[in-house]
């Protein structure tokens, strides 16, 4: 028990105790892990004979830091799986709590085991849509993510951009309804951005499409909606647009609406 405590306490070639210090941004994480944990929780942690009591140190301990606790299990599953332990049933119980750590054991099952996912692992991750979208990334093939999984990346407008800008599902914006990508441009910076990034109106170019005219109207929108953000990119990069482009014409507009905010 002595020398597997260093693990947690005072060895820093330990994976737990780097990730448990980073974690605990202290400038004396050794102090404050053995405040935690005693020698006997080390010793039941590391050997996998993890009890109740054992997890609610664990649980207590990753309630004080200041990131995702899911995050802190992931060092947690990277040691069980190192050893070739399996994760104890308490300890699975813990991390089920938190989609970045359910998310990490999916990620891990999938790659030792021949078995299926345990359904319970991609229900609590997909609880934040940052995880559903990484969940549908990662776990499954492009044609055979659920509709569940996708409908859970949805509920957040930004994960729901980079889902279809990446083609996650081999659609791209032109294969979804037009009024649906209208609203989605409408939210945030996301209409500015895909005009950033797509040289203006991008696919939606068809000037006699009606679906495209709306589409267009809410980048447009969206664009003098972050006039600020669009006066910035134009000073410093404007000169690099073609200057008879859709992109070059609406930020050089947002520009001016927001100069004369400034000379008021």
């Amino acid at each position: 028990p002595d020398n597997l405590y260093k693990i947690l306490s005072i060895d820093s070639s330990g994976a737990i105790y780097r990730a448990l210090k980073r974690a605990l941004r202290f400038e004396d994480g050794e102090n404050e892990i053995k405040s935690y944990f005693s020698k006997e929780d080390a010793y039941s942690i590391l050997t996998g004979n993890i009890d109740n009591d054992q997890v609610n140190v664990v649980k207590k301990f990753i309630e004080v830091i200041n990131i995702d606790p899911g995050e802190s299990l992931f060092e947690f599953i990277y040691y069980y799986q190192r050893v070739k332990k399996t994760i104890p049933k308490d300890l699975y119980k813990l991390i089920i709590q938190y989609p970045a750590a359910s998310y990490q054991a999916a990620v891990n099952w999938k790659d030792t085991k021949k078995s299926e996912i345990p359904p319970i692992l991609i229900k609590k991750a997909i609880k934040d849509p940052a995880y559903a979208y990484l969940i549908a990334r990662d776990l499954f093939d492009r044609r055979e993510i659920p509709d569940y999984v996708k409908s859970a990346v949805f509920k957040d407008p930004f994960q729901k951009y980079r889902f279809i800008e990446r083609s996650l599902d081999h659609s791209g914006f032109e294969n979804y309804p037009a009024s649906e990508i209208a609203d989605l441009f409408s939210n945030g910076h996301l209409g500015y951005e895909y005009a950033r990034f797509f040289d203006g109106f991008g696919t939606f170019n068809g000037k006699n499409n009606i679906g495209h005219q709306k589409v267009r109207r809410a980048i447009y929108k969206n664009i003098m909606k972050n006039a600020q953000k669009a006066y910035h990119e134009f000073k410093e990069h404007g000169w690099e647009y073609d200057k008879e482009g859709a992109l070059y014409k609406m930020f050089k507009r947002a520009h001016d609406i927001y100069k004369k905010t400034l000379t008021r």
